[in-house]
Order: C-alpha cells, then structure tokens, then sequence
C-alpha cells in the first residue's frame, strides 16, 4: 500500500513538475506581465516545480498539499477554541448575577493537586454547595442512551460524542482532595447554546443545565447540611492557596 501510495505521488510530483517547467518558459518569453506581478509569477511556480522533484524524489505529498490540510485542521481546532470561550463567557456572564454575598465565583481557573492539575471552566462556592460547572458549547441536540453514553445529533444524522463525565469526575476528585471530604459537590454540565435539546438527561449521573437556567439552578439546589460562612471561607482560602 505504502508502495503504491509512493508511486503515486511521484507520478502527481512528475506531472506537476512537467506544468511547472512549461509556464516557467512561457512566462520568461512572454510579456504579459510585468513588475512585481512578473516576479510573483515566477517565484509561485518555481515553488510548484520545487515541491514535485522532492515528490518525484521521496514519494511523498507535495509540500504544498500537506500545509494546506493543517491549515484546514488548525482552522477548525481554532473554531473549537472559539467556541468553547464563547461559550465559557456566556456562563461567565451568567454566574455575574449571583448574589455576591452569598457566593464566590471563580472562572477559567487551573488547580494543582499533589501530582494533578485539573482546568475548571467555573466553580461557585455558597453555603447549598460547591458547585463544579463544566461548560460545552455545543451544535445540534444530544442524545444519551441508557448506559450514558453521549451521542450527537446534527440534521437528522447521529454520531458519537465524548461523554464529559471522566472529566468532570477528575475535577471532583482534584476538589474533594483540596477542601476535603464532608462538603457537597454539585457536578453540573452547562449548556451554552441555548439552543440545544437534550434527550435522556435521565440517564446521566451530573445535572445537565442550559446556561439561562444556571443562576436558578444554583441558588434553589438544596442540601440536607448547610455550609456555614466560616467553612465557605475556609474553602476559598484552600482553593485560592491552589491555584497555578
């Protein structure tokens, strides 16, 4: 397969470097262009005529082909980003509403834990509990079936998606770990697009909320123990004492 595959691309690089050669020549004798245009001309196609030797030579993709699919990689992967501060903004915002004396709010923060470092999105410390908030910025609807497995729905056509729950229980054991155990941790997947509809949030073990619901969520969850003011302040000195 390799071997073909190598074939291939130096009868590509053979065929590219034979175009190259032949508006190499037509643009030396020719006066179409002139200036800079002239010499911009000749440089792109001296490059063409570079890129298919080293094919014909090495047998693999021209040059220009493989920068072509990492720029279309890197842009996607940079629309991901985008979309995942967008959102984180969103929630950001959101949380801003909360009564500033009754919750501390913390955004886009890293945690060190003995050997573990966790990213958190958000945590919101009041006296109902900690909340561990986890934000996806999502296109189309999710499904999770049964056993909680998450899956993708974008016009009509269902595809796998990573279920969120590893990472947000690395988050909750970092937290336990650094205020201790006897506290409530509320773990919460916040939906940035208000848009999306999901379908057997039943089957989750987190609460998964849409950010407009956010505020609401937090202020009415309730817990059988209440965290007293000291405690709150204790875990936000031990949480601040952690952060890199």
């Amino acid at each position: 397969m390799k071997r073909l595959k190598g074939m291939f691309n130096r009868i590509v690089g053979l065929i590219f470097s034979g175009i190259g050669i032949f508006l190499l020549i037509n643009l030396l004798k020719s006066n179409l262009l002139k200036g800079n245009y002239r010499y911009i001309a000749i440089g792109m196609v001296c490059i063409l005529i570079i890129n298919g030797i080293i094919s014909i030579a090495t047998g693999k993709r021209l040059i220009i082909f493989g920068r072509n699919k990492r720029l279309k990689l890197s842009s996607s992967e940079e629309a991901m980003r985008r979309a995942g501060i967008e959102g984180e903004k969103s929630v950001a915002y959101e949380l801003s509403y909360l009564n500033k004396n009754k919750y501390e709010v913390y955004n886009s923060l890293k945690l060190r834990s003995l050997d573990k470092v966790q990213q958190f999105d958000h945590l919101v410390i009041g006296e109902n509990g900690v909340f561990n908030l986890e934000t996806k910025n999502l296109i189309g609807n999710i499904i999770i079936d049964e056993q909680g497995n998450w899956m993708r729905e974008i016009a009509g056509k269902v595809e796998g998606y990573t279920n969120p729950l590893g990472q947000v229980k690395r988050h909750h054991r970092v937290l336990e770990e650094i205020i201790g155990e006897g506290y409530p941790i509320i773990d919460v997947v916040v939906l940035a697009n208000k848009n999306t509809i999901v379908k057997g949030s039943e089957n989750s073990p987190m609460f998964i909320i849409k950010v407009d619901s956010i505020t609401y969520f937090i202020e009415e969850y309730k817990w059988a123990k209440k965290i007293s003011k000291h405690e709150a302040n204790k875990i936000n000195k031990k949480i601040k004492a952690h952060i890199i």
